[in-house]
């Protein structure tokens, strides 16, 4: 049959006519595959495959033009592969049939025409067509076979393929040193061109292949380590100390390549990449534009979901920082900024007090001159160590004292230290996060650390909410938060005289809100402050301004009348404010303002019985609840809040 079909030579006839010979004879060659004439199929499908690569090969002289020629030659490949497919579907074909009998063959196939499609595409096709164990056994004969490719080829693809072929399987790891070896070889042979000046002597198309095929073998290397079941820190290594030798040798970085050898283990290992010392050295090497995606790949695993975020030590915090320090200082752009910006949020440590040290070695690493990092860094910096200490005042309550080691506890001075550095410098021009300033200040004073810094801190933060421009319901959230701050400064430091003069502060402050409601709200909540502090006349006279506020605005808004009933109830928790006759009169108001409302009249009763628990940012229960949520000071979401509670009491 092949004698017959020697007899048609056409290129397109030729081909489909051999093509129409391997589908017709399907079921033949599988039955001879499983008995003893499977060497027959394979000399009759290898020798097609010889005959029809010829014919495809002829296709050039068919077509003119060449992109044209090359665009038909890809549309015949098929009739070509075709034989390569039922070689790989017969049935008693095993390893040392194949290393014997068919590997040869297709090889030499492959290596007698120079044609640069026909060996790119034989090739792949037989990387893919037989079992990936079959290659990890012959991975010797291969790489000598891309080795013998033509000068035309771009050997660099096929080597990755192959690569990326038997990356994975079962015993990779085996075969390892032999692709090291093949590796090493092409480093060797490189530095002996080098050493006897063939590279001048030889053509540019032939030194760039030279160059390509040993980045190609480089990467691919890199890419089987990375896909190894075990070992694979101590592979990865190897190969980038083969990568830097590459390097040093060609003396000019090119950072396409470089940048790829370093995103591939950045990817695969994430924040163990930094272990390997070839990723820091090589990074070095690098304009820091270079390393832009490798940086955000690695600030992102740092900074991923607390659920499957693993604590951070701080022999990997220096080394990631060392990583991104160029990008952070020229090269950042927004998606770096904002990956950059959440890292403070991921530091976690073993102990509190080793997460205040990664906090202090994150601010030392950021550089004067990193204007943009610094300032989207500073928030979250402010608000990672208000966390950190607001958490040591509730394991203070839960534990005895003296129960917690001095190495696992913050040290409130350093912390305040670290505070006051980041809110003046980092960002001159933007002013710290007034609730992160609060709630630090707020967790010194219950700490008894240093109460003359936790002064000046609550006083700054009063200033700048004295100075804060914004819509009156965010205006009405920092304004809550600041009582809420200054009522647990003086319920946990009792007669406070920085709790007394910040509820002054903010009782003035009152007077900028827009609607009398606030107002009133406002000040009743600044008279229990007034009140924790022993001040029982300004609680007085807070409580009657709340009330005549709340009288005149019921008169314009209906609605508020409801906040009477709330006004009532804070009043009569305030023991000795108010005479009992007072007291008395208000919450008669309060009954008033519940006729004829369904809603306020369940909420009255519900005073009454005393099931209503005011929301308070400072009580302890919404606190603990506020840090395990991981809400951060998202401040938004509880302006929302505040206006959801005006809804709730019908005002």
């Amino acid at each position: 049959a092949l004698k017959l079909l020697r007899g048609v030579q056409h290129p397109l006839r030729g081909l489909f006519l051999r093509y129409w010979f391997v589908k017709a004879f399907k079921s033949t060659f599988e039955d001879m595959g499983e008995g003893p004439h499977v060497s027959t199929a394979i000399d009759l499908l290898l020798t097609n495959l010889k005959e029809a690569n010829l014919l495809w090969i002829r296709v050039n002289s068919l077509v003119s033009e060449k992109q044209k020629r090359r665009e038909a030659r890809k549309e015949l490949a098929l009739t070509v592969g075709e034989n390569l497919f039922r070689l790989a579907a017969l049935e008693g074909l095993d390893i040392e049939l194949y290393r014997s009998s068919v590997l040869p063959r297709w090889v030499e196939i492959l290596l007698e025409n120079p044609d640069k499609l026909a060996q790119e595409y034989l090739f792949d096709c037989a990387l893919s067509s037989f079992p990936a164990d079959f290659h990890m056994a012959t991975i010797g004969e291969l790489l000598e076979a891309v080795e013998r490719f033509s000068a035309r080829v771009d050997r660099a693809g096929p080597l990755q393929k192959l690569f990326d072929r038997v990356a994975g399987q079962p015993g990779a790891a085996a075969v390892f040193p032999q692709l090291k070896a093949a590796a090493v070889r092409r480093v060797q042979v490189g530095r002996e061109k080098e050493r006897d000046k063939s590279r001048s002597e030889s053509t540019g198309s032939e030194v760039k292949n030279r160059e390509n095929l040993l980045r190609g073998a480089l990467v691919g290397l890199l890419r089987f380590a990375l896909a190894m079941e075990g070992g694979v820190e101590r592979a990865v290594g190897e190969v980038l100390e083969l990568v830097e030798q590459v390097v040093q040798k060609e003396g000019v970085v090119e950072v396409d390549w470089l940048s790829t050898v370093l995103e591939l283990p950045v990817d695969k290992l994430g924040m163990s990449a930094l272990k390997i010392p070839g990723v820091l050295s090589l990074s070095a090497r690098m304009p820091p534009a270079s390393t832009r995606k490798a940086s955000l790949a690695l600030l992102r695993t740092a900074t991923r979901d607390k659920a499957t975020r693993q604590e951070t030590t701080r022999a990997e915090l220096q080394a990631l920082l060392k990583f991104v320090a160029p990008l952070m200082k020229d090269a950042a752009g927004p998606a770096e900024l904002s990956a950059l910006a959440a890292l403070p949020r991921g530091l976690d440590a073993n102990s509190p007090a080793e997460t205040l040290c990664l906090v202090a070695d994150f601010v030392s690493a950021l550089p004067t001159e990193a204007a943009a990092s610094r300032r989207v860094c500073g928030p979250p910096l402010l608000e990672r160590l208000t966390l950190l200490l607001v958490q040591q005042t509730l394991r203070d309550r839960k534990e005895p004292a003296g129960s917690v080691a001095a190495a696992d506890r913050v040290d409130p001075i350093e912390a305040a230290r670290l505070f006051d550095s980041i809110s003046r410098d980092f960002s001159p021009d933007s002013p710290a996060p007034i609730p992160a300033v609060l709630d630090f200040a707020s967790a010194m004073f219950r700490l008894g650390s240093a109460p003359d810094l936790a002064s000046d801190l609550l006083s700054r933060a009063l200033s700048l909410l004295e100075n804060e421009v914004s819509p009156s319901s965010k205006r009405l959230f920092l304004l809550r938060r600041a009582s809420a701050s200054i009522a647990s400064i003086a319920s946990s430091s009792g007669s406070s005289p920085a709790a007394a003069a910040a509820a002054a502060r903010l009782a003035t402050a009152t007077t900028l809100l827009p609607r009398r409601a606030d107002q009133a709200t406002e000040l009743a909540e600044l008279a229990r402050v007034f009140a924790l502090c022993g001040l029982r006349q300004n609680a007085r006279e807070a409580l009657e301004r709340a009330v005549m506020l709340l009288q005149v605005s019921a008169k314009f808004d209906p609605p508020t009348k409801g906040l009477f009933v709330r006004l009532w109830e804070k009043a009569r928790a305030m023991k000795g404010v108010l005479e009992e006759g007072e007291l008395k009169e208000l919450e008669a108001m309060a009954e008033n303002a519940a006729k004829g409302n369904e809603k306020i009249g369940k909420y009255f009763e519900r005073c009454k019985k005393g099931e209503v628990v005011f929301w308070d940012l400072q009580d302890e229960g919404h606190l603990e609840e506020h840090i395990e949520s991981g809400e951060h000071y998202v401040e938004n979401q509880n302006v929302e809040h505040v206006e959801e509670e005006h809804k709730e009491v019908g005002g």
